[in-house]
């Protein structure tokens, strides 16, 4: 019985890690509708590219692979600076 429970234990956290991988290969922010987009960045896809053509230059060089990626970190402060730290709701 105990072995059946690690057994199953052990599954569940391969299928963990497929579906986190899976999730986080889909997901590419500029495949959004653009109002949603809009929604999240308050810019438009355009908008967006251009910004982080204009801001890569000024942004130190990725050394590790398992750095976050400049796009990555630009996106995120548009987020915030479009929803806030501290969601009222």
């Amino acid at each position: 019985m105990r072995h059946e429970r690690q057994r199953r234990r052990l599954a569940e956290i391969r299928a963990s890690k497929i579906m986190r991988r899976t999730i986080r290969d889909m997901l590419d922010p500029f495949d959004l509708p653009e109002t949603q987009f809009v929604g999240m960045y308050r810019l438009t896809r355009n908008m967006t590219r251009a910004l982080i053509e204009e801001l890569e230059p000024h942004l130190p060089i990725k050394k590790s692979a398992l750095a976050i990626p400049n796009e990555l970190k630009i996106l995120c402060a548009l987020n915030f600076y479009a929803q806030g730290s501290a969601r009222s709701g």
